[in-house]
């Protein structure tokens, strides 16, 4: 990315004579001079701008506003409020559970295709283009982000539901990769020699039970604690990626196993005794009256469909009135943010899953919020939880913030904005003539054809 942008707004020329200068400039408080400041102020907000993206994308490590206020001569006020506008749009994001800023995936992308538009037109791209159809053998330019090197000139994404046709189109060649195959399809695809089988990084992805607080039952907060009593992690991990406990992990609180703000904090809740006969009780206790439940699932997205046959059943166990309603995806995602009544087209509970990195902090948790309203479908409200989100974004040091996570995880087993249903680790397929293939999502940079 340049470097040479200039916050030095001087003008870049003066008359030499004072009585030129005060004849060529308009005077005070006129149109002329009002006009002459706008643009002034225009354009130094766009070098400010700039300044602050150039700082960020220059840096070896991630920055904080402070490093830019510092860096760039901002005043705190302007500072943050660019920084909060680049974050919105996705020039800039926080580092995984930190404040810190780094190049957010919209200026990447900007930046990737600036570069690889000015190559496909220069001098050495086009005499390769001459060699290709000379030699009709394929030839490209790499081009660096971030160290990663980009070889092949294109990619084509097809979208195949059915994943017996995925794994029978990869065993043939006809496609070369299968982003996530069915758990069930992992043997099959290890016992072939052609296809090359890959775990997705190490912080998983989440399954979840998330209940609607907008209405009866579980607008309730005390119906929605005495169902964590029910919840059995590994039934819903074993119904939905398999019995190979090395594909998921349990129990899951609310942060990722592991990760820097995981704790214990009130995890008794999920990995205690189950006992139905009190969960049904303790429903009773809180007020469930035989309210219809309805449960929406998609048909077609697997592991939210096992996942709500397995809430669905259990729910039914512990005595409530389940309707599982079973759409297309494109329904149930429509369904998803209808704020109706159950009875009116609208929903009480929906499963699904969700990347790890997504609840690696406070900051970036999806489903962590008690901001009603505003919050993911749900809508949760939580003062408490949104006050300790602060706290957190404010802390000086890690220690401060795990401290502050577990708090916030007590404090989500007492509001219950969602139900933990473990932690697994999709893998990914593709055909063993491609080379470099990086740890983590499906993504191209390194990746080439071995002859």
């Amino acid at each position: 990315m340049p470097t040479n942008i200039g916050l030095d707004e001087r003008p870049a020329a003066t008359a030499t004579s004072s009585a030129r200068r005060n004849a060529a400039e308009p005077k005070p408080g006129s149109r002329d001079t009002k006009a002459k400041g706008a643009r002034e102020h225009k354009l130094g907000a766009t070098a400010r701008s700039f300044a602050i993206l150039e700082h960020v994308a220059s840096s070896r490590t991630p920055v904080d506003v402070l490093d830019i206020i510092s860096s760039v001569r901002l005043p705190k006020a302007t500072a943050y409020r660019l920084v909060d506008w680049f974050i919105s749009q996705g020039y800039l994001s926080r580092e995984p559970g930190r404040r810190r800023l780094i190049v957010g995936p919209k200026l990447t992308n900007l930046a990737f295709g600036a570069l690889s538009s000015s190559m496909r037109h220069d001098t050495p791209h086009v005499v390769l283009q001459r060699l290709v159809h000379t030699l009709n053998e394929t030839c490209n330019i790499g081009t660096l982000v971030n160290g990663e090197v980009a070889y092949l000139d294109r990619v084509e994404w097809h979208i195949i539901p059915d994943q017996e046709t995925v794994v029978a189109a990869l065993q043939t060649g006809e496609v070369d990769w299968d982003e996530y195959p069915v758990e069930d399809m992992l043997p099959k695809l290890r016992r072939d020699a052609r296809i090359t089988t890959q775990k997705m990084g190490s912080v998983g992805w989440w399954g979840l039970l998330r209940p609607n607080c907008l209405y009866p039952p579980f607008s309730n907060p005390a119906i929605r604690r005495a169902l964590l009593g029910a919840i059995e992690q590994r039934e819903f991990m074993s119904a939905a990626i398999g019995a190979d406990p090395s594909l998921w992990r349990v129990p899951t609180g609310y942060f990722p196993p592991d990760s820097p703000m995981a704790s214990d904090a009130g995890m008794d809740a999920l990995s205690g005794p189950r006992d139905l006969g009190k969960v049904r009780k303790a429903l009773l206790d809180a007020g469930y009256g035989g309210e219809k439940v309805v449960l929406i699932a998609p048909a077609t997205l697997w592991r939210a469909r096992m996942f709500s046959d397995v809430a669905a059943d259990l729910l039914r166990k512990i005595g409530m009135n389940v309707d599982e309603q079973i759409m297309d995806t494109t329904t149930w995602a429509k369904r998803l943010v209808s704020r109706k009544p159950p009875d009116e087209g609208g929903w009480n509970l929906f499963c699904t899953s969700m990347q790890g990195m997504d609840a690696l902090s406070p900051a970036t948790h999806p489903a962590l919020r008690g901001n009603g309203d505003r919050a993911f479908p749900g809508w949760p409200t939580s003062a408490r939880i949104e006050a300790l989100r602060e706290e957190w974004l404010d802390a000086p040091d890690e220690a401060s913030r795990r401290r502050i996570a577990v708090a916030m995880q007590d404090q989500a087993f007492i509001d219950v904005p969602y139900i933990p249903l473990g932690t697994f680790y999709p893998s990914t397929a593709y055909r063993s003539s491609l080379t470099g293939v990086l740890d983590g999502q499906a993504i191209f940079w390194n990746v080439r054809r071995r002859a």
